[in-house]
């Protein structure tokens, strides 16, 4: 695991907040957002997806494969 250093605030490893990069492939505009019932869904900003579902529906709607 790697060592991370956290400001005076107190953060721990449990508490502190990261960045997570990402690489955008394909974008579209909110208006053509998809959602089909049975999709999974997140409140977390970064999570990965395993539902093989969502992951259909998503490369279809977007032209794109993993």
């Amino acid at each position: 695991m790697p060592s991370y250093q956290y400001g005076s605030s107190g953060d721990t490893e449990v508490t502190a907040e990261y960045v997570v990069p990402a690489k955008w492939e394909a974008t579209v505009r909110a208006s053509e957002a998809i959602w089909k019932p049975g999709m999974f869904a997140n409140q977390n900003s970064a999570c990965k997806l395993s539902k093989q579902f969502t992951i259909d529906t998503v490369e279809a709607a977007l032209s794109v494969s993993d």
